[in-house]
């Protein structure tokens, strides 16, 4: 444990060393994230879950200055990137953020932003198409239109940090949870003699991309998605968020299937014909912060899971050992964005953060 605590240590001074003079962060890999708004909500989320000094406080609110400026009279970051730097995922961060950080903007701007995140649940109340599959969940973008149903369908991670900073804000109302709960079912393999009932796909539409293991026909020869590791874990603690009981079947069923899950698609080696996996895969580092985001949601509510117990472990010797020696992390595949330093760091972190017991409030 000490290593790891000692891997933060590190990790937060070489984040600290990446803040621009306007604070924000930026990236050096991709032209498309360079304005920043994407990697910086990123590592003020980070921060709010970490244990903080005078110099971190300062550095969050440089951070929280950048990002409240970028903010249009919607109450979403947008830039002239558009969608490349997520706006919705961004906003919802920086909600977060604000709340995490008593931050006196917060107050000021919850109201502006939580409508603004409301405004593109996909709900037919905002405009969004009735036969939309992703209904009751958010997307990456803010467009509203059938050609954005199918090519940004809602998913389950911009779900689940939309409700994230909703419900730190007060404004999750019973009515979006109910969506939100469609959302879900939508979402679970329902199918009862699957072997993978009860994980997730990461978008609703079953068929599309995003949808790392792939997608298969079931016994009707409909097309259904693949459940795969890290949605899986996205929407067990989205169920937890819309307050399902730890004892509710489909809370139990996503638990217990997740030992048996697959990862991404995006690990398997081109020419391995065995489909064995990387040892790292394209998202590594989010699915190492996933896992252990359910692990400190099931301890909060008293309980544990004896798999993520062994995993634990196991990714926090993976963690401290992928360090680079200057204090960052970063993955060698380039398909998710996690060849950015930045980005590695911050889900790295997060991912170390939530596996060290009661660590946030330790001094």
């Amino acid at each position: 444990m000490q290593q790891a605590r000692e891997c933060l240590r590190t990790g937060n001074r070489w984040l600290q060393s990446q803040q621009q003079r306007d604070g924000s962060w930026r990236s050096e890999a991709y032209t498309s994230l360079e304005q920043g708004l994407g990697s910086t909500a990123l590592v003020l989320a980070t921060y709010s879950e970490q244990p903080r000094d005078d110099l971190q406080e300062r550095r969050i609110q440089q951070g929280l200055v950048f990002l409240t400026s970028h903010l249009n009279q919607r109450g979403i970051l947008n830039s002239p990137e558009g969608g490349a730097n997520y706006p919705l995922y961004a906003t919802s961060l920086l909600l977060k953020s604000l709340a995490e950080t008593g931050d006196r903007r917060g107050e000021a701007l919850s109201g502006l932003i939580s409508r603004g995140l409301l405004r593109y649940q996909h709900v037919t109340a905002q405009g969004w198409p009735a036969n939309d599959p992703g209904r009751g969940g958010w997307g990456p973008g803010i467009e509203i239109s059938e050609t954005a149903v199918r090519m940004h369908p809602a998913n389950v991670s911009v779900t689940l940090h939309v409700v994230t900073a909703l419900k730190q804000t007060r404004k999750f109302s019973p009515e979006v949870r109910t969506a939100v709960r469609e959302f879900l079912w939508q979402c679970q393999l329902q199918e009862s003699e699957h072997p993978l009932a009860g994980g997730f796909q990461f978008a609703a539409i079953s068929d599309h991309p995003l949808n790392k293991a792939g997608w298969q026909p079931d016994k009707k020869g409909e097309l259904i998605a693949i459940p795969y590791f890290s949605p899986t874990c996205d929407g067990i603690v989205l169920m937890l968020m819309c307050d399902l009981p730890l004892d509710d079947s489909r809370v139990e069923k996503a638990l217990s299937v997740l030992p048996e899950l697959p990862h991404a698609r995006l690990a398997e080696l081109p020419l391995n014909r065995e489909a064995k996996y990387t040892p790292l895969d394209a998202i590594f580092f989010y699915e190492q912060a996933a896992a252990a985001r359910v692990w400190r949601e099931l301890q909060l509510r008293g309980s544990t899971d004896p798999f993520l117990r062994k995993r634990r472990i196991q990714s926090l010797k993976r963690l401290v050992k992928s360090q680079h020696a200057d204090g960052y992390w970063s993955n060698p595949l380039p398909w998710m964005l996690e060849d950015d330093p930045v980005v590695a760091t911050a889900f790295a972190m997060q991912a170390i953060q939530r596996w060290l017991p009661d660590s946030k409030r330790e001094p």
